[in-house]
């Protein structure tokens, strides 16, 4: 009988101990959970405030780079181009850019566009600047501006040339129709001059400046 009470004691001693280590966890881990509470519990204005609600998360900003390549993943819708940006304007100029390879001078002339094709479509006013002038570039060609390029192995308008007339040394002057105008015969006869200073006049001594030439007049006089 002893023997079976001693048994009986001690299981009734383990289920107690079982019983208070149960309590005692369930307690331990019931005031951690209250900890971590009321560390997210403001209080303010006698008002008790969770922490997440008055310092929400972040919101993630987008890269600008990935704007710009969501931007550039979007469709390009084209404008459709209206009939009137397609016709010529009183406004429009045509440039004529020609540079004179003797010279190597380039002279450049603004015209303003024929009355005839104001308002024509450009297709149109480009058929026509081929048709005439043939020995002309397009090299620009916009609503706003016609530029036509050339070379030109002729004397620059407004140049001056030394040049022989009936046996006399000449000066003349080119015109906007590139066409020499005589301005002065000298009388320095070409027989005088050396055979170099008789080649330069038989090509035409070409010069821009005034000033220049009768610089050379007053040495073949000297």
């Amino acid at each position: 009988m002893i023997r079976r009470k001693s048994k009986g004691s001690v299981v009734n001693i383990c289920l107690i101990l079982l019983v208070i280590g149960f309590i005692y966890g369930y307690v331990a881990n019931d005031k951690d959970n209250n900890k971590e509470l009321s560390s997210n519990i403001i209080n303010i204005g006698g008002k008790a405030i969770n922490s997440e609600e008055t310092n929400p998360k972040p919101v993630k900003q987008k890269n600008i780079k990935d704007v710009k390549q969501e931007e550039m993943e979007e469709p390009i819708k084209e404008q459709p181009i209206k009939e009137d940006e397609l016709l010529t304007t009183s406004s429009m100029q045509i440039v004529f850019k020609t540079y004179y390879e003797k010279a190597r001078d380039t002279i450049i002339k603004e015209r303003e566009i024929p009355a005839v094709m104001i308002g024509s479509k450009l297709d149109d006013f480009k058929e026509y600047l081929v048709e005439n002038y043939p020995k002309w570039d397009i090299r620009q060609f916009s609503k706003e501006k016609v530029e036509l390029y050339q070379v030109s192995k002729n004397t620059p308008p407004n140049y001056y040339i030394i040049k022989e007339k009936d046996g006399y040394v000449a000066v003349f002057k080119v015109n906007e129709n590139e066409e020499m105008v005589l301005m002065q015969k000298t009388e320095i006869p070409v027989v005088s001059l050396s055979e170099t200073d008789l080649k330069y006049i038989e090509e035409g001594i070409e010069r821009k400046d005034e000033e220049e030439i009768n610089q050379i007049l007053e040495d073949y006089s000297s």
